[in-house]
């Protein structure tokens, strides 16, 4: 019991660091609003991008050390801590709630929103129950795991010629070799579970522009009770983290271009799909669905046509510069 704590503590402490560095990102671009969900939720995964990526970066110069990786761990998360204490002994400037698409005529019933919630909740338990359990899912023995764990071993992201595995994209692996230096696989598989809780508020940050603040509370917890999710959220793979980082690139691309609230916004969209595109060569698809959205939503021409064009445009070039990385290093290899 006390090991499974400490993993959870483990967890704990990397998503501390993963948001300190994404506020961080959020407030340099001025994006940083008064929605403390979106803020949590936009500041994860583009930080859980930043430090993947300079894991991988640490890897590639052969500096994957896990006395180097803790302790820029716990500087990051005591400087998050201060950061976190400042703001609040300074006070922030109180400023009027975002309207999210709250009507109280379309909010469902409360009885149903409780439900839903409940719902949710022990489904998250449950599956923490799950992770907390040594890992034993095939392909995360094969590749998951055994990849960070063979990076560790040999400090640096070693081509391996008869693992056609190694050259995958792997930020999700970065993201548990992480917790295999910290800690150990418990706290890797933990870390899937929070990939599907930030999921989750992906997708009601998503719909509560569209459907309403209660609306997106219920979305979400039909996100977290989907089987599929649930089931991955009990061990350390990686399709629960790619939903999470095109959730967010939806979620960031739907302001810039629907609601039109700030361009900025499209950097943190292409960060969060670059994040995807280093995860699993799948988001190529979701790549496509994008600049079919992109393409519908600038159907009428005019401005509306340029700012479409504009953000797929830009979200290409920044996923790009976010993903290239892996699928340079695969070309390298293997001339893929």
């Amino acid at each position: 019991m006390l090991a499974q704590l400490q993993s959870l503590l483990t967890v704990v402490i990397l998503a501390t660091v993963a948001y300190g560095l994404g506020s961080r990102l959020l407030r340099g671009l001025g994006l940083h609003g008064t929605d403390p969900a979106a803020n949590l939720v936009f500041s994860l995964m583009t930080g859980l991008v930043g430090a993947g990526t300079l894991l991988a970066v640490l890897g590639l110069v052969g500096l994957l050390y896990a006395p180097l990786v803790g302790v820029l761990t716990l500087t990051g998360c005591f400087w998050t801590a201060g950061e976190i204490v400042r703001q609040r002994q300074a006070g922030n400037r109180s400023a009027p709630a975002e309207a999210v698409g709250d009507s109280a005529e379309s909010d469902p019933p409360r009885w149903l929103v409780l439900v839903a919630l409940v719902a949710a909740g022990l489904a998250a338990l449950g599956c923490l129950v799950g992770a907390a359990a040594p890992p034993t899912a095939g392909d995360a023995l094969c590749y998951h795991l055994e990849l960070p764990k063979a990076f560790l071993a040999d400090h640096r992201l070693a081509f391996y010629p008869f693992s056609e595995n190694s050259t995958f994209p792997l930020l999700c692996e970065m993201w548990f070799l992480w917790a295999m230096a910290m800690d150990g696989p418990v706290a890797a598989g933990m870390v899937h579970w929070l990939l599907g809780l930030l999921f989750a508020g992906a997708t009601a940050v998503l719909a509560a522009p569209i459907v309403g603040r209660r609306w997106a509370w219920v979305a979400m917890s039909a996100a977290l009770v989907v089987p599929g999710v649930t089931n991955q959220m009990t061990a350390p793979m990686n399709d629960v983290a790619l939903a999470a980082a095109t959730t967010v690139a939806l979620a960031a691309w739907y302001r810039a271009v629907v609601l039109e609230e700030d361009r900025r916004w499209l950097l943190v969209a292409g960060i969060a799909a670059g994040g995807a595109l280093a995860i699993k060569y799948l988001a190529l698809l979701f790549a496509a669905a994008m600049v079919a959205g992109c393409l519908w939503t600038g159907r009428r021409g005019g401005a509306r046509l340029r700012l479409a064009l504009e953000s797929a445009a830009v979200i290409a070039v920044v996923s790009a510069s976010v993903a290239g990385l892996w699928y340079a290093r695969a070309a390298w290899h293997r001339g893929n």
